[in-house]
């Protein structure tokens, strides 16, 4: 399947703060791999007196081409300004770094199949998906069972630069294969251009 190229701000905080979160609720052992196609985030969080500040790194392994960070100032009870970052609202972000060029070139056919990832080993037990990893014997079987499947959809796309996916979708409306990022993002069938999924 083809990738999409994500290189409009717009598009990029949802994909990559998903991708930062996802990566930062799996076991430390498993992290690394969600960086496997070399398009490496990071979501920090950094608690100071009055405030907290979120920052979003997103590039090469050394160098960021994306940066980006939240200011969440704490109310007069001391809880954190509530910031619905999690349903999409990056109105108080502020882009620090964006070299569109590199980013254009070298990352925008990343992020699709790195949120993939992210996603797929964040989900030890795909027959129950409201699971989380809560034991090593967890770490132990993801990587029996999932990181196979997952190098070899990396060493095809390296090899081929088309992302076999990882998840088996299916458009509702027409019964043809769609990639995970237009069904999770609920968009038109790139075949029939009907609904996905209800």
């Amino acid at each position: 399947m083809s990738v999409k190229r994500i290189s409009k701000p717009e598009e990029l905080f949802p994909a990559l703060y998903e991708i930062g979160s996802q990566k930062n609720m799996l076991p430390i052992e498993l992290r690394g791999w969600v960086n496997i196609l070399e398009l490496y985030v990071q979501l920090r969080s950094t608690q100071l007196f009055t405030a907290s500040i979120e920052t979003l790194v997103a590039g090469g392994k050394y160098v960021g081409y994306f940066a980006a960070t939240c200011y969440l100032p704490f109310d007069d009870s001391g809880n954190e300004t509530f910031v619905d970052t999690m349903l999409g609202d990056f109105s108080k972000w502020k882009v620090k770094k964006f070299d569109q060029q590199v980013w254009e070139k070298r990352f925008a056919h990343l992020v699709e199949p790195t949120s993939e990832i992210a996603w797929y080993l964040s989900i030890p037990d795909k027959a129950n998906p409201m699971r989380i990893y809560d034991e090593k014997a967890d770490v132990e079987k993801c990587k029996l069972q999932l990181l196979p499947n997952l190098d070899n959809a990396v060493k095809h796309f390296q090899s081929t630069g088309e992302w076999i996916g990882l998840h088996n979708h299916s458009c509702m409306s027409c019964g043809k294969g769609v990639s995970w990022w237009a069904y999770f993002h609920c968009e038109p069938c790139p075949h029939c251009s009907g609904k996905l999924r209800e």
